[in-house]
């Protein structure tokens, strides 16, 4: 679209040029070509997130890379959900990290994404859960988007992101670690202590070491 204003702005300019004016005074093919170049080059760099580019596509993989291998610890393999695990290098991490670097407004929005992008999808975007009713990396549900959106994590982030903010909404009369509960179970009265355990995961990756 900013590309196609571009051009537009430009025809207008060369179309609006007095018609008595100095020839020499007029770009030339060669000029007017440069010209669409110039802009074509400016509005490819200009793509940039809507809230200021909060954090780089490094800094989510590096991210990712402070989440454990396992959300639960289990009796003998405890460094499975103590130690960090590189997610980096599983499934799709470095498209979802370009697209979580795009979307997220702010450090503590990318934590979330990088946190339920990892314990629900695993870093992929083929993932499919809840009885084939759930897709994407961020597992949402086709209630709310088809399942070519859900596996798009350009298009699926902002929704899980909207997600997110409803449900801390409508969950706010829970402690804060808890108001996430809506998107892990889809009500705010169940998975709260799910909701609890990812709150601490999110300070865990939001760490700077």
């Amino acid at each position: 679209m900013k590309h196609a204003c571009h051009l537009l702005a430009l025809a207008v300019l060369l179309v609006s040029l007095p018609v008595t004016a100095d020839p020499g005074m007029l770009p030339g093919p060669s000029e007017q070509t440069t010209m669409i170049a110039t802009l074509r080059d400016s509005s490819a760099q200009t793509t940039t997130s809507a809230c200021g580019q909060a954090v780089t596509v490094d800094e989510v993989l590096a991210m990712m890379d402070r989440m454990p291998a396992a959300e639960v610890c289990k009796r003998g393999l405890e460094t499975l959900c103590t130690t960090p695990y590189r997610w980096s290098r599983v499934g799709q991490a470095n498209r979802i990290a370009r697209a979580i670097a795009e979307k997220a407004c702010s450090r503590e929005e990318a934590a979330d994404l990088v946190v339920y992008d990892v314990r629900e999808g695993g870093n992929r975007l083929a993932s499919v859960g809840d009885g084939g009713h759930s897709h994407g990396p961020w597992q949402i549900s086709d209630k709310r988007a088809k399942p070519e959106v859900a596996r798009d994590p350009d298009r699926a982030a902002p929704i899980w992101l909207s997600l997110a903010a409803q449900s801390r909404k409508d969950c706010a009369n829970l402690p804060e670690d808890e108001q996430l509960a809506e998107v892990a179970s889809g009500n705010c009265d169940h998975g709260r202590e799910l909701t609890r355990r990812r709150a601490g995961l999110r300070r865990r990756v939001l760490a700077r070491e």
